[in-house]
């Protein structure tokens, strides 16, 4: 079962970086990793975990860190797809907001204008 699942919106001609960070960062980590990439610029990433294992949790969090970091450094828009509640609590699992913040904080007003559709749980703690 994978500890958690990544997509990262990517320029093409930049997959293959991408790919090796996280060929490279699992592996440093002590997991295993299933990747997908799509021609369009997506690149899906199953961080798989062992089973049990003291430490998982720290290490699942350590290589979700890195991978989101790998990600932006390479220009890519990363965001956690999936993760154990647990990570989910430790840290954020959407790429630092851009220019689009405030645009997607216009739109969730207009959609929940109380804000009580998950808050602080999107984009830039919208």
């Amino acid at each position: 079962m994978p500890g958690e699942r990544a997509r990262s919106a990517i320029v093409p001609s930049t997959m293959p970086t991408l790919l090796d960070h996280i060929r490279i960062l699992t592996k440093r980590h002590g997991f295993d990793a299933a990747t997908l990439i799509r021609a369009t610029g997506v690149v899906y990433a199953a961080i798989l975990t062992p089973a049990g294992g003291a430490g998982a949790q720290q290490q699942l969090e350590n290589v979700c860190r890195d991978l989101m970091e790998a990600s932006i450094t390479a220009g890519g828009r990363p965001m956690i797809e999936w993760c154990p509640l647990e990570l989910k609590r430790e840290m954020s699992v959407w790429p630092p907001p851009g220019d689009e913040r405030e645009l997607a904080q216009r739109i969730k007003g207009v959609f929940d204008p109380h804000g009580v559709l998950a808050p602080d749980r999107f984009l830039g703690g919208i």
